[in-house]
């Protein structure tokens, strides 16, 4: 069983991802000096497996996060 939320980021930190559900996820991006934040609601398949790949970080580009790293840029 699954434990949500899952916390994930891009290698680059430019990414960072709060897996609320196998269906669902905040994505928090870094762009310049600029912090956007969005919800997703997977409804397609491609957005199901990309969640599907966080989790299981099959990316190499994908690492673990933790909720103190996702707090911090979502204050900004």
């Amino acid at each position: 069983m699954i434990q949500f939320p899952i916390y994930r980021k891009y290698t680059n930190g430019k990414n960072l991802f709060k897996i609320e559900s196998e269906r669902s996820f905040y994505q928090i991006q870094i762009i310049g000096s600029k912090v956007f934040t969005q919800f997703i609601e997977a409804k397609q398949y491609p957005e199901i497996i990309f969640i599907s790949a966080l989790i299981e970080m099959t990316d190499s580009h994908i690492v673990e996060s933790n909720e103190a790293e996702f707090e911090e840029l979502i204050k900004k």
